[in-house]
């Protein structure tokens, strides 16, 4: 929301989305996920996102992260997520 880094996505909140999401995403299909790091809470949530995709049975997703590699350490990164 503009230049307000109080404004933020929280962890409990993001992880319950992407659950339920998974839950309805059928066979091929996509999810993406905006990840943005440039304040503490982003920083902390990426984290737990991070942590919660490795997590992810390998049989029935395959999992990318992409981040800019020319760019500053807080660039948003983006998670795909596709099901199997």
């Amino acid at each position: 929301p503009g230049e307000n880094k109080e404004i933020t996505t929280k962890s409990q909140s993001t992880l319950l989305s992407i659950s339920n999401t998974l839950s309805l995403l059928k066979s091929g299909g996509l999810i993406t996920i905006g990840i943005y790091v440039g304040h503490n809470e982003g920083k902390k949530e990426e984290s737990i996102i991070i942590d919660y995709l490795r997590k992810l049975p390998k049989d029935k997703f395959g999992v990318m992260l992409h981040e800019y590699i020319n760019r500053s350490a807080t660039s948003p990164r983006l998670a795909v997520i596709e099901k199997k």
